[in-house]
């Protein structure tokens, strides 16, 4: 069996693609005016990951686990840090949003 990356607790090539669509699905507004443009472009990087599925599978780097395993970690983390540090450039919107909430908020 040919040496692999050593990298066997999740696929970390998994990880950087999925990781990358969530960067572009979030900040290509800013840079695309045309929203089936976008829609195209991520689409597109989706059907990439797709296809980079099956061939981390198939050239046996990885187990299915390590592939699923990466594919929770780069939504949840992107989640938890979004959450955690939001965009500076949507720091006024989210104070606007929370200046306005009721008694039961629990925003800072």
């Amino acid at each position: 069996m040919a040496p692999n990356c050593g990298d066997l607790v999740f696929s970390g090539h998994m990880f950087q693609a999925l990781t990358m669509v969530l960067a572009a699905r979030e900040y290509l507004p800013a840079f695309v005016p045309w929203r089936r443009v976008r829609v195209s472009v991520v689409a597109f990087m989706l059907l990439c990951c797709a296809i980079q599925i099956f061939t981390i599978i198939a050239s046996r780097s990885h187990y299915t686990v390590d592939i699923v395993v990466a594919c929770y970690t780069a939504v949840l983390l992107w989640t938890v840090l979004w959450d955690r540090w939001p965009d500076p450039t949507q720091r006024a919107t989210l104070a606007d949003t929370s200046a306005g909430a009721g008694k039961g908020d629990r925003s800072p």
